[in-house]
């Protein structure tokens, strides 16, 4: 058995998943598009440049977690995961996960996205 590890954005979906999970948010309320924006395209732009605050990032991105209740958020996620996460998954990629457990690897998949929005990969439908 060997290990296959797999990156999560830009790998077996195209884009980033924080991103995307940030985007669903302006449909609930928690984002204004505008706010969202602005903060996305200031956050991109000082990473490109090597000089993100991680933690302001972070507590933008976190932010609406501790603002809603649990149940509220992992309803959304759910839906995120239908609505959003699901269609963008790529077919190529499904098709080399499918292989490497044909051949009885394990599969990891790691992503720097936070802990709540990683947890998809919980949900993450590996192709049998």
């Amino acid at each position: 058995m060997s290990l296959a590890i797999f990156d999560l954005d830009d790998t077996l979906i195209p884009g980033n998943s924080e991103s995307a999970w940030c985007e669903f948010l302006i449909g609930k309320g928690v984002y204004r598009r505008q706010q969202l924006d602005h903060a996305m395209e200031r956050f991109n732009r000082d990473y490109r440049e090597g000089r993100l605050d991680i933690v302001e990032s972070m507590r933008f991105v976190l932010e609406p977690l501790g603002r809603h209740d649990r149940q509220n958020l992992e309803d959304w996620r759910r839906e995120f995961m239908t609505e959003t996460f699901e269609p963008i998954r790529l077919a190529k990629a499904d098709k080399l996960l499918a292989e490497h457990r044909a051949k009885g690897d394990f599969l990891l998949i790691i992503t720097a996205a936070n802990s709540f929005v990683a947890a998809l990969q919980l949900f993450y439908r590996f192709p049998q």
